[in-house]
């Protein structure tokens, strides 16, 4: 349990779906029988076309997002910035970073007002800096991609820590995931699970021209600094978790620390984040003779 009062909700859910928009209406009574206010993101009213008053004074203390994943790192960018909790309802396919609420699974009582814990992430803060000047700033709860634009040839990409060089990676691009985005894209390119209480960061590179070229985890008050060396003639693409992708310039650098803001997950009391992947990942199991 924990002792943070959860006392108004703002709803998220962005993506347009008849069985979407139900469970918007399920969650919106489940909060009305637990006595705890709500508001709708004015987006999410617009998709769905909901003919609901969610006008509250209050100022919502919690995000309710209802989806997948994606919907997750999206709802992520405004939780970020107001510094608020954020609890993650499945309606996708994967929901590493969201909990089983409705139908058969878990109720919304199970886990609100009180019977919860909240559990911290690390995040990472970017910036883009062309000739020492501020091109770009912005945080993600997964990872940020330096990849090769359609059609291009390998990559040269250069990497400093704090300030000094490393190496240079010859292949599609480079990854920088947090704990959290350790079990997305950076685990399909052969990185490694980190649990996410290890305050780490993992620099995985994308389809490697040399087999040396490995992933490497580094302490989260590290600085990195990648930017795309000389013998390169195109630029490259830059996204940060599901946001769509920005040009990367070859006279830009790309600055990537742990921020000091965190995000904080909702979870019921029974969470695991292992058993989940166990889950997630279909590992193996003893048969039951």
């Amino acid at each position: 349990m924990t002792s943070l009062a959860l006392k108004t909700a703002l709803i998220f859910a962005r993506k347009s779906c008849p069985d979407l928009t139900k469970k918007i209406r399920y969650i919106i009574d489940e909060l009305d029988n637990l006595n705890i206010n709500w508001q709708i993101d004015r987006e999410t009213l617009d998709t769905h076309a909901l003919d609901i008053d969610s006008s509250q004074h209050d100022k919502p203390d919690f995000m309710i997002c209802i989806g997948g994943d994606g919907s997750m790192l999206h709802a992520a960018q405004h939780a970020i910035s107001n510094q608020i909790p954020l609890l993650g309802i499945n309606h996708g396919r994967i929901g590493f970073l969201t909990e089983q609420v409705g139908a058969d699974h878990t109720k919304l009582s199970n886990i609100l007002p009180d019977d919860f814990i909240v559990e911290p992430r690390l995040i990472l803060e970017t910036w883009v800096k062309r000739d020492g000047h501020l091109v770009f700033q912005g945080y993600c709860l997964n990872e940020t991609c330096l990849t090769r634009q359609p059609h291009q040839h390998v990559l040269e990409i250069s990497l400093k820590l704090d300030q000094k060089e490393v190496c240079q990676f010859h292949g599609d691009g480079v990854i920088i995931a947090t704990p959290t985005g350790s079990t997305a894209y950076a685990l399909s390119a052969g990185g490694p699970i980190i649990s996410p209480d290890i305050q780490a960061i993992s620099i995985v590179p994308i389809c490697p021209h040399k087999l040396s070229s490995r992933p490497i985890i580094i302490n989260q008050s590290t600085e990195i600094e990648l930017t795309i060396t000389h013998f390169h003639s195109h630029n490259a693409s830059l996204v940060f978790d599901s946001q769509p992708p920005k040009e990367f310039a070859k006279d830009e650098q790309l600055i990537i620390k742990a921020s000091k803001k965190v995000i904080q997950l909702i979870h019921p009391n029974s969470y695991s984040h292992f058993q989940k992947l166990s889950q997630k990942l279909l590992w193996e199991q003893r048969d039951n003779a």
